[in-house]
């Protein structure tokens, strides 16, 4: 699975979800998608959805 479909997948299941453990989606990706990825990766990924989100959230604000 390519890196921009593992970020949307994560991104879903966060806001779909009361998670509030790493391994909670990585048991989900498993479960669900049927692909399994390290605590590491998933770490790194929303690392770099967090500061996604807040790059964008600060580029709409100075929009407004």
């Amino acid at each position: 699975m390519k890196k921009e479909k593992r970020l949307s997948i994560i991104l879903t299941v966060i806001q779909q979800n009361q998670f509030n453990k790493k391994q909670q989606i990585v048991d989900y990706m498993a479960k669900h998608f049927g692909v399994y990825y390290s605590l590491t990766t998933i770490s790194r990924d929303l690392q770099e959805l967090e500061t996604v989100s807040y790059t964008h959230l600060r580029a709409h604000e100075t929009r407004h």
